[in-house]
Formats: structure tokens, sequence, C-alpha cells
């Protein structure tokens, strides 16, 4: 039987925000001297999120200065506060992602960015018998957008 934790419970942190006006070298600078692995792209809510891959396409891509909006992944893999830990990593499967970002989106709260939650931290509150983590494996297209946040 699952047991029914919710996506707050594997909160990794906050992480870091960008305005999607930054330039990329701004927001590689930020991703360099934080402790974190990713950059929530936010302006009027949570618009996008940029990951390390990012930087590395776009190195790849052009060398042309760019804007943060330019590279990010929009819109993110994103579930509500209260998404089971196994919808969690249902989404994490479908998209390719070992980070979803966990966002309120209720009327009150106008999208609200509560942090991440990782493979890692969705392993230290479940077991292999609630929640089957060996499947969750980046794809090539490893930030591909989600459709939308995801709650039970």
């Amino acid at each position: 039987m699952m047991q029914s934790l919710a996506a707050e419970m594997a909160l990794t942190g906050y992480g870091r925000t960008v305005s999607p006006d930054a330039s990329a070298t701004e927001a590689a600078r930020i991703l360099r001297d934080s402790d974190v692995s990713l950059l929530v792209v936010e302006d009027d809510g949570v618009e996008g999120v940029v990951t390390e891959s990012d930087f590395v396409a776009m190195v790849a891509e052009t060398t042309d200065p760019v804007s943060v909006s330019e590279i990010m992944s929009s819109p993110p893999v994103a579930v509500s506060p209260m998404t089971s830990l196994e919808t969690v990593v249902d989404e994490m499967r479908t998209h390719g992602v070992e980070r979803v970002l966990v966002v309120d989106e209720t009327p009150q709260s106008a999208d609200e960015y509560w942090g991440f939650a990782s493979i890692r931290s969705v392993a230290e509150h479940t077991t292999e018998e609630t929640v089957d983590l060996t499947q969750v494996t980046p794809s090539a297209d490893a930030d591909a957008p989600a459709t939308s946040i995801t709650s039970d």
C-alpha cells in the first residue's frame, strides 16, 4: 500500500531564482556560485527553469549573448505541494528529469514557488516497496517541458 506522503515532505531547498531578462552569463554565475543544481525563472510567477544542461546546450549552439528566457525550459515540470510522492516519481519518469518544482497554484497563492524535490529527496521519504525509483533516469530531452502542474 502506498504511503500518502506529499511532495512538500521531499523539498530539498528553495534554490535560487532569476529573472527571464537576466543574461545567461549572469545566470551561469549564480548557478556556479550557489549550492544549487537549477535556477527557477520567475517574473509574474514561475515561468521556467534553467539547469546546467541548458547552459551546455547554449554553449554548443551559439557564441552570441542570450537571455535566460532564450535557454530556459518552459513550462517547468512542476507539482503542487500536496501531490503524492508516487505521482512526483511518475512525473519525473514521464519527463525524464531528476528534479521537479513544487509550486502552489491555488488562487490565494498566485503560483508561489515552494522549492524543488529531487530523486534523492524523494528516496529519503520512500521505500522500494512504496515507490519504484529505478526507472527515473534523465532522457535525452531531460528538461522537456511539462504541460501543467500536477496534483492528486
